[in-house]
């Protein structure tokens, strides 16, 4: 459907109390017929970003980035989907959110929230709010995406609370680098260690990561690792982690790496994750170190030779099936 013809259909359902909000802001309303149903009701999804790009559009506001009637409009849209008893199942937040005394007057609205995406650059007063009141009128929130951007001043007390609330299966992070502040909201996930199935992390700076709360997430089936892998990077808690039996099904390993990238400390985080359960592994780039990894993670004998050729003839001779396409090589075993 046409976006305009959203923004039309929703202000035509605009009561007197919504309509005196925008009467300071000389705003031209459309004169459209009254709707034969509450759109808003049905409203399931809500992405913050798009809706505010169509508002911009909407009332050729782009270049004016201090426009007050994108907030005001913006206010008004989410008043209206609230009133007419929508409930929300997922939302995808970004800044400028609408004053969050909305979503408080119709707590049902958000009371069904199931997966939240955000993407986490100044954390105003008013997203602070927003998040404090997810964490204790939701209940049933079990995915959520963070975009971390670095902040040294981010807020992130209200993002802990919601993973130690919410009962999070399925958790995907995205962070330039892993700083004071992303290794605390890591850490939080050790909260979430009987009920986390799920694990995305992807980082484009990838130093002194400390992956030791991993260890602590009992249920977790599913790991991918976005990294960008640099010379100097440290790894943590190498004993405990060599220690640990994972129980995986899936994992997957992405490296970007550059000339300087330790190769053995490479096959060293892939055997971690490496056991008996996987069932898929999945790596975009296979060296000896990688093999040997596999290789030792499944407790099985072999004259290592340094020849990686006789390596891979002898997964394929224990019925390992290698696939290469393009630059990812899916390992089922």
């Amino acid at each position: 459907m046409n976006n305009f013809k959203v923004i039309n259909t929703l202000l035509s359902y605009l009561n007197e109390e919504e309509i005196s909000l925008l009467i300071p802001c000389a705003i031209n309303l459309p004169n459209n017929k009254s709707p034969l149903f509450e759109y808003g009701k049905f409203i399931r999804e809500i992405n913050h970003y798009k809706i505010r790009n169509h508002v911009k559009t909407w009332l050729d506001a782009h270049y004016n980035f201090c426009d007050c009637r994108v907030p005001k409009l913006i206010d008004v849209i989410y008043h209206v989907i609230m009133r007419q008893g929508c409930k929300l199942e997922s939302i995808n937040i970004y800044y400028e959110l609408p004053k969050p005394s909305i979503f408080a007057n119709y707590e049902l609205g958000i009371k069904n929230l199931y997966s939240l995406k955000m993407e986490c650059i100044d954390f105003k007063v008013d997203t602070i709010e927003f998040l404090s009141m997810l964490s204790i009128k939701c209940n049933k929130i079990v995915e959520c995406n963070l975009k971390i951007s670095y902040n040294r001043n981010l807020e992130i007390n209200p993002l802990i609370d919601i993973i130690k609330s919410q009962p999070l299966k399925k958790v995907l992070i995205e962070t330039y680098s892993i700083d004071e502040i992303t290794q605390r909201i890591l850490n939080a996930l050790e909260f979430r260690s009987k009920t986390l199935k799920m694990l995305k992390i992807k980082t484009y700076n990838f130093q002194r990561i400390d992956l030791l709360f991993i260890a602590n997430l009992e249920c977790l089936e599913h790991l991918e690792l976005f990294l960008h892998y640099s010379g100097g990077s440290e790894i943590h808690n190498y004993e405990t982690l060599t220690k640990k039996k994972f129980q995986f099904k899936v994992v997957r390993l992405w490296y970007k790496h550059d000339f300087e990238t330790n190769l053995l400390n490479v096959g060293i985080i892939t055997s971690w994750f490496v056991g008996e359960s996987l069932r898929k592994l999945y790596l975009n780039f296979v060296t000896l170190e990688t093999i040997k990894a596999v290789l030792g993670g499944y407790k099985r004998s072999f004259g290592m030779s340094k020849e990686e050729l006789k390596i891979i003839n002898y997964l394929v001779r224990k019925g390992v099936d290698i696939v290469q396409s393009n630059l990812l090589i899916d390992i089922f075993i």
